[in-house]
């Protein structure tokens, strides 16, 4: 299973070429940036173009170990020497956008941290200066060096939500969704407010467009005409800013528990949370570790049963 991105240069020859080839096997898209898409058996066949309507890039996805020869052979694809580390991603819009991306849905301890970005043409060269990519295939030590030159060039907005703040949400009837789309939406209408002139918004999709909106639906104000893509990082520019200055947040504000509570709060979910949990409950207390943990977490109910503190 591994993708392939083909730059397209809007060279339309290419363009019917691949249409032409996948005719039978095409399907609909409600995305607008997919001009074509199609798919034959487990691989997945996109062209897609930017806002001004060039061909950009064919991506293909999944299974592409059955990529018939005859297209291999017109794009001079070789799959022995490709991998996930040394395939290229191709932004598929390089104008003014806003885009926002959430981080810590998945750790225990850490926060829940949103950010949306705005990004214009002039910054992408700066961007892939930077190596910007998805937050989560690079590493903390260098999202700790770069953030710091993001954050003082790129506007950004960042919204948190603390898992004391989490858990009373949770057992008020929200789901994780609802709080994401209500973190999101509020950190898009900061940046909306400051540069109503962005017409490009896109949000790394975590539901699909009807429910999120459902979820917003007694909001007083809503971002909308909003784009969903998932892995919008490798997509966007503006989602993969945010994702970096989000994680970058994230790492601050556990630094800062860790300091305060004189013990290296563990990210993530793994076993090293549980030492965290015992650590911190003879420490302190059940009260002040469920403040500081998502409460509804299998992890956190399996300790309480263990130690018989339900």
């Amino acid at each position: 299973m591994i993708n392939v991105n083909v730059p397209l240069n809007n060279n339309r020859h290419d363009v019917n070429f691949i249409m032409d080839y996948y005719r039978d096997y095409k399907v609909s898209s409600d995305n607008q940036y997919m001009f074509f898409k199609a798919k034959k058996g487990t691989l997945q066949v996109v062209i897609y173009i930017n806002k001004d309507k060039e061909f950009t890039t064919l991506t293909l996805q999944n299974s592409i170990d059955y990529l018939d020869k005859e297209i291999k052979d017109h794009f001079k694809i070789d799959l022995n020497h490709l991998s996930e580390e040394n395939i290229s991603k191709e932004w598929i819009d390089l104008g003014p956008q806003i885009g926002s991306d959430e981080v810590g849905v998945g750790d225990t301890f850490a926060p829940i941290c949103v950010c949306a970005a705005m990004i214009k043409k002039e910054d992408i060269a700066f961007l892939r200066k930077l190596k910007v990519d998805d937050s989560k295939k690079l590493n903390d030590a260098y999202i700790r060096k770069i953030a710091p030159y993001l954050i003082k060039r790129i506007p950004y907005s960042q919204v948190s939500l603390t898992n004391e703040k989490y858990n009373e949400l949770i057992l008020q009837g929200e789901n994780l969704n609802t709080i994401k789309a209500k973190l999101h939406n509020t950190a898009l209408l900061n940046l909306k407010k400051r540069y109503p002139e962005i017409k490009h918004i896109y949000v790394d999709e975590f539901v699909n467009a009807n429910k999120y909106y459902q979820y917003l639906f007694l909001e007083d104000e809503i971002v909308d005409n909003i784009v969903f893509k998932t892995n919008g990082e490798t997509y966007f520019p503006s989602v993969a800013t945010s994702s970096i200055i989000a994680r970058y947040s994230l790492l601050r504000k556990v630094d800062k528990i860790s300091e305060i509570y004189h013990y290296p709060i563990p990210l993530g979910s793994n076993a090293k949370i549980k030492e965290a949990f015992q650590a911190i409950y003879q420490k302190y207390g059940l009260e002040t570790l469920r403040k500081l943990v998502k409460a509804n977490f299998k992890n956190f109910i399996n300790f309480l049963k263990e130690n018989n503190l339900n």
